[in-house]
């Protein structure tokens, strides 16, 4: 412990001889250049991390975006829709969730029949028809909800739905064939 004291001591005593040493001015400069230039890359550095956090915050948004609108957009077909009850003595879970499927299926050919913007007298006919099928449909599920588990009733509504989507499914069909025809017509009108 004494040598220690001794030697610093004899430091304090003499630290005017150690101090007398500066670096050169060319020492300087280097170390001050280093400086600059890791302060140019810290900033940088810290210029791409906010905006690579910018770019994740901004993506994340628009998806979540785009989701949100799409869900809207898209009416949810639910069992309600349709004027299912939720709950109804003897109907099962699977049979709703057929109904469900259905209906979905019937929405998505409605909505592509809608795009086809075609004259009203060429489908008139089919929506009649559907009209028909609409109104048995409805009629089947009264008789159900008066005879629950009825399996020929719980049939014959599954049947409704699919004569339902077959018919959509025509009308489909004759609408694209129709829309072929017009557009070969539009063509050859155009070549001649």
């Amino acid at each position: 412990m004494e040598d220690k004291d001794k030697l610093k001591e004899y430091f304090n005593s003499h630290r005017h001889e150690f101090d007398d040493l500066e670096p050169s001015e060319k020492m300087w400069a280097n170390i001050e250049s280093e400086i600059q230039n890791n302060q140019t890359d810290r900033s940088s550095f810290n210029w791409w991390k906010a905006a690579a956090v910018l770019f994740m915050v901004c993506t994340v948004g628009l998806v979540t975006f785009m989701f949100l609108r799409d869900n809207q957009a898209k009416p949810q077909i639910t069992v309600s829709t349709y004027d299912i009850p939720e709950q109804m003595n003897g109907v099962s879970f699977d049979q709703v969730s057929t109904e469900t499927y259905y209906f979905q299926l019937i929405s998505e050919r409605q909505k592509e029949i809608e795009q086809m913007d075609v004259p009203e007298s060429i489908s008139k006919a089919y929506d009649n028809e559907l009209e028909s099928l609409l109104n048995d449909y409805a009629k089947l599920k009264k008789d159900l909800e008066a005879n629950p588990g009825n399996e020929m009733l719980i049939q014959a509504l599954v049947n409704n739905l699919k004569l339902q989507i077959d018919l959509l499914n025509e009308q489909l069909l004759i609408l694209e064939n129709y829309k072929n025809y017009e557009n070969e017509n539009n063509e050859n009108h155009k070549s001649s």
